[in-house]
C-alpha cells in the first residue's frame, strides 16, 4: 500500500508532529534491530500481549497508540526508556544524567497530596 502524502490539513494539526515523532521512534528501534512486524508481534504474544502483525503495523503507521503499547513495544525490543526503580518507601529517584543539575525531590505522602490537590488521610 502506498504511503499517503500529508495534506495541508495534516500539517496544520498540532498533533501531527507528535505522531510523526512517535512513529519514527518505534520504526528506528525496529530497524536498528532488523525486526519485522511479525517478529515484534510474536515477541508481544510471548509475553501475553494480544497483538498481530497487522495490528502492530497499523498502530505504528498511524502514529497513534497508547503509551502502554509503546512501553510493550520497547520492552520486547529490550529497551528501557527511563530507568525507573521505585523504592518501597514510595520515593522515586531519577539518575542525575536525566535531571542535569536539578535537585532530587523526595516524594512524600504530603507532597503527593499537595500536587494532586487532596489532603493526606490521617
Amino acid at each position: 500500500m502506498a504511503k499517503r502524502a500529508p495534506t495541508p490539513a495534516d500539517m496544520d494539526d498540532p498533533e501531527h508532529a507528535w505522531r510523526e515523532q512517535a512513529r519514527t521512534l518505534l520504526r528506528v528501534e525496529q530497524r536498528r534491530q532488523n525486526l519485522t512486524y511479525a517478529e515484534i508481534a510474536e515477541r508481544m504474544q510471548a509475553i501475553g500481549i494480544g497483538e498481530t502483525e497487522v495490528s502492530v503495523r497499523n498502530k505504528i503507521s498511524r502514529g497513534t497508540f497508547p503509551a502502554t503499547f509503546m512501553l510493550q513495544f520497547m520492552h520486547v525490543l529490550g529497551i528501557q526508556l527511563i530507568p525507573f526503580k521505585p523504592q518501597l518507601t514510595g520515593e522515586v529517584t531519577l539518575p542525575p544524567e536525566l535531571l542535569g543539575k536539578l535537585p532530587q525531590v523526595r516524594m512524600t505522602p504530603e507532597l503527593v497530596a499537595a500536587l494532586v490537590g487532596t489532603s493526606k488521610k490521617e
